[in-house]
């Protein structure tokens, strides 16, 4: 978590094409940085965490429900995480879900 550091590092410099070998008369050779000078740095950060964020969790989510599904497979299309006292209410719930009533 401590990418906010390096972003506002990267924020506080100046953008490349500003830069020369030896400085220029703006910008001297050894001149201390201005604080959020280069907006475009932040973007970039905040965009490439985003993206990644997003890319881990969606191989992570993948992969939970994968599995998951494969234990429901080996478990005859049964949820495995419910008890057999569970398993006997849902079925008895959903069978009374599809019983209607007599006129």
């Amino acid at each position: 978590e401590m990418w906010l550091d390096v972003m506002y590092s990267a924020m506080d410099t100046r953008p490349g094409y500003y830069r020369k070998a030896h400085g220029s008369d703006d910008f001297p050779y050894g001149a201390q940085p201005v604080q959020e000078r280069n907006a475009w740095a932040a973007l970039y950060f905040v965009f490439f965490v985003l993206i990644g964020v997003f890319i881990v969790m969606n191989l992570f989510v993948g992969a939970v429900v994968d599995k998951f599904n494969e234990l429901k497979e080996a478990n005859g299309g049964k949820s495995p995480l419910q008890t057999k006292e569970q398993g006997q209410y849902t079925e008895s719930m959903q069978l009374m879900a599809r019983m209607r009533p007599f006129k």
